[in-house]
This record gives C-alpha cells, structure tokens and sequence, in this order.
C-alpha cells in the first residue's frame, strides 16, 4: 500500500488517494499456473456490508477527524489464475489489513463568532437504490435503478457442512380418509397367443402383447412308423404272421425316436376290424420286438379278456395271436403243495380233499 504511511490530517471533506498493488500484478511475464490478487474494494470494517464496501481508492471524512488516532483498513483482493493464456478469475476473496493515521487538527486564531443559520438547501436528488440478488450457486450480485456502476460479484457460498443428526421420530399422524376404490385390470389370452387387457375404471388398458414364441422342434415320437402285419385265424396261435417291415427296420426307426405301431389285420372275407397296437418291447439281446395291447370285454369273474399281439425276430420270423383269454374265478380246485419229505407217495383224495399219502398195499402189492 502506498499514500498512507504518515499521519493525515482529514479536515471535512478531505480526502487522500492511495494505492494498493496486489501480489503478482506486477509479473509481466506469468507463467501457467501463476496466481495474482487484484483488489477489488476496500472498508474500515473487517466484514463490510455492502455500503462499506468503497471501490474508489482515496480515503476521507465528511465530517474531519480531530484527534489523533490509529485505524484499521482492510483490502479485499480476488484471486486470478494464469490459464491457457489468458488470467481466469476464481470465486476465492480474501482481505488483508493494514493501517493508517490520523493527525490532531489544532485550530489556528481566536474563533469567531457563531454565524447566523444558513437559509434551507434545495432538496438533493434522490439517491440510487441497490437491490441484491443471490443465486441457487450462492453469487451475490447487485443491481441499481440509478445507472451506477455495480459491486464487482461474490460468492458467498461456503463449502457443505457436515450433515446434523437425525431428529427423533415425531408421533404418527391420525388415520388418512379411505381411499377411492381402484381400479381392476383383468387380463384375457387369445388362441393366438395374444395378452389383452380390460378393466372396471374407465382406463387406458395396457398395450396388447404376443406371448407366443415359435413353434418349437418336432420332440422324441412326433414321428410315426407303422408296421403292416396279417393274423390267418381268430383264437389261434399264428407263427406266419405276415409283416412289411423287417427288425432291423423296427429298430432303426425305434432309436430314430419314432413312436412304432403294428397296423394288425385279421385275414377273412368278413373281417374288417384294423388294430393298432404299440411297441411294448425291444430285446437287443435276443433280437426281436413285441407289439401288443390287452383290453377286458368282460367284467364278471372270471374276465374275459381280449389279446392281440405281434412278435418279430431278427431272422424274419413273426408270429402272433388275436383272440380270447380268461382270468380265474377264485373257485379253482389245485393241487396241495408237496415237498422232499413227500417223495414217493401218491395224490389221493381224503376227506375230499387232496393229500399226498403212502399206500401200503394195492391188490396185493405194496407201493
């Protein structure tokens, strides 16, 4: 600071220009990254409001200062960067406080008279009015409805405090009035696969959707194989059965995953009835295949049962049979059971019923 180093007098309305050079304002040379601080007001306040706040470098008294005295003076300075070129300003302000002095006026001569009062001034102008505004970022900038210069901005947004502490829970609210009844969307599926909505309430339903995907591939006996075979004669064990298609060929299409049939028809002028019977066995082993299929026409004791069946080997033999069987009553006479202890005896009927016994003598002849 220079122009303030002795003490002043400051008679009303005296005033002394003084200057401030901020650090690095004098660098002619900057570099990337230098920093300067260029003042921007000055006041005798360390925290001036705005109309302390004096952007005019001279220093004074409307009024005088009579005694000697020390005072402070504070200069607010903003911080610049020296970036790409050129100096970028920064938010940051901080102020540095220095002092001046004040002289004792010591009147000259013997003081006159009071003069008489002045006539009235005519009214001055109405001064300037500066409005403060604040944005959401926390800059403080003015404006005047006097066209005059305005206070350089200022953020006066300090960095975020640390969060408070959770206040205690406060006691529940009273019960809210019942809610409107809402509104039910009912869905509907089509046998194209497409999701469709309806509802109760007026609304706007939900966009149809196509839950259908592609058709997947063929599974395991999605393929039929038929198999052509003839039984000669109902009732009766046939050991020529005719058929179209060999083991091998059974086999083949078996493993291939082709559900297997034996289309089976009963030879005759009269006969028209056509069976179709699965594939109950496959013998690797031994080399053949069953096809068969049972069905009860009776349900009286005893059963009466229908049986057909196919039996094809892999010499090219088949055989087969189409025709009744029936299952026991419950009222059939067997034979008792016999063991080692009844070797040699004879089935005879005692007390009506059989037994194995010994017979001594037979007309004369022991067994």
């Amino acid at each position: 600071m220079q122009g303030l180093d002795d003490a002043l007098q400051f008679y009303p309305n005296t005033f002394y220009d003084f200057t401030v050079i901020g650090a690095g304002t004098t660098n002619p040379n900057p570099n990337e990254g230098d920093v300067k601080w260029v003042p921007l007001y000055w006041s005798t306040a360390a925290n001036p409001t705005a109309k302390q706040q004096h952007t005019a470098w001279k220093i004074g008294s409307t009024k005088g200062i009579k005694k000697a005295d020390t005072y402070n003076l504070y200069v607010f300075f903003q911080k610049y960067v020296y970036t790409n070129g050129n100096w970028q300003p920064l938010d940051t302000i901080e102020s540095a406080v220095y002092q001046f002095k004040s002289a004792e006026l010591t009147p000259s001569g013997t003081p006159g008279a009071d003069g008489t009062d002045g006539q009235n001034g005519e009214p001055g102008q109405n001064g300037a009015t500066f409005t403060p505004s604040v944005s959401t970022d926390g800059v403080l900038s003015w404006t005047n409805d006097g066209g005059k210069e305005n206070p350089a901005s200022v953020n006066v947004k300090g960095p975020a405090g640390a969060p408070g502490k959770d206040g205690s829970a406060g006691a529940p609210g009273a019960d809210g009035e019942p809610g409107q009844d809402g509104t039910t969307f009912t869905p509907s599926v089509s046998a194209d696969g497409i999701l469709s909505w309806t509802n109760d309430g007026g609304k706007e339903n939900p966009a149809s959707v196509n839950l259908k995907g592609p058709a997947g591939e063929a599974g395991p006996g999605s393929e039929l194989f038929y198999v052509g075979c003839g039984i000669h004669a109902e009732d009766t064990y046939d050991q020529s059965v005719t058929h179209t298609k060999t083991y091998d060929e059974i086999l083949a299409a078996y493993k291939a995953g082709k559900a297997c049939y034996a289309r089976v028809k009963l030879f005759g002028a009269y006969n028209t009835n056509l069976l179709l019977l699965p594939l109950a066995e496959v013998d690797e082993a031994f080399g053949y295949v069953n096809f068969a299929l049972t069905k009860m026409t009776q349900g009286d004791t005893s059963e009466k049962l229908m049986i057909y069946y196919v039996h094809i080997d892999s010499d090219g033999n088949a055989e087969g049979y189409w025709g009744t069987r029936y299952t026991l009553s419950g009222s059939e006479k067997f034979l008792p059971s016999v063991t080692a202890a009844d070797n040699g005896k004879f089935m005879c009927v005692a007390n009506g019923a059989w037994s194995a016994v010994t017979v001594p003598d037979a007309e004369g002849g022991s067994y």
